[in-house]
Parts: C-alpha cells; sequence; structure tokens
C-alpha cells in the first residue's frame, strides 16, 4: 500500500509539472503574439517612413534640378544685360559724340 501511494503521489506530482509546463507554454505564446504584433505595426511604420524619405529625395532632386536650370537661366540673363550694357554704352557714347560735334 506505501508503495502504491507514492507511485500515486509521484503520478500527481508528474502530472503537476506537466500543467505547469503547459500553462508557460501558453504564457510565452501570449507574449509572442503581443510581440509579433508589435514588430508588424513597427515594420508598417518604418516602411511608411522609407516611402517617406523616397518621396522626399525626389523632391530635393526636383528642386536641385529646378535650381540649377533658374541658376542657368540667370546666367544667360546677366551675359543678356551685359551684351545691352554694352551696346548702350556706345550708343550714348556715339550720341555725345555726335552732339559735341553739332
Amino acid at each position: 500500500w506505501t508503495r502504491r501511494r507514492s507511485t500515486s503521489s509521484g503520478i500527481n506530482a508528474e502530472y503537476g509539472e506537466k500543467e505547469r509546463l503547459i500553462q508557460l507554454c501558453d504564457e510565452k505564446d501570449s507574449e509572442l503574439e503581443a510581440i509579433t504584433e508589435e514588430n508588424e505595426t513597427e515594420q508598417k511604420t518604418i516602411a511608411a517612413l522609407e516611402l517617406e524619405i523616397e518621396n522626399n529625395i525626389r523632391v530635393t532632386d526636383s528642386n536641385k534640378n529646378e535650381l540649377y536650370n533658374m541658376d542657368q537661366e540667370k546666367k544667360h540673363k546677366e551675359a543678356k544685360h551685359a551684351e545691352l550694357q554694352k551696346k548702350l554704352d556706345i550708343f550714348i557714347q556715339e550720341c555725345m559724340e555726335m552732339s559735341e560735334a553739332v
């Protein structure tokens, strides 16, 4: 009888240990699900940020191109202005010479 009783309590202890391990596994599964959800949310946030960065890079490149084009236009207009200023100076000089001759 004593031998049977110890065997029975050993089985109960073993059953209790299995239940405890199953409960721990369930808790770990819940933790894993929460972490997985958080990770998926973070991945979506990262993807959105990456898209925003790509768009900002495109806008920056476009602005650089526009700035370059405006700078080229400015240089062209400055050169045209210098050319017209030379012509005006020559015209003024010729007018002054003609007025002195009169």
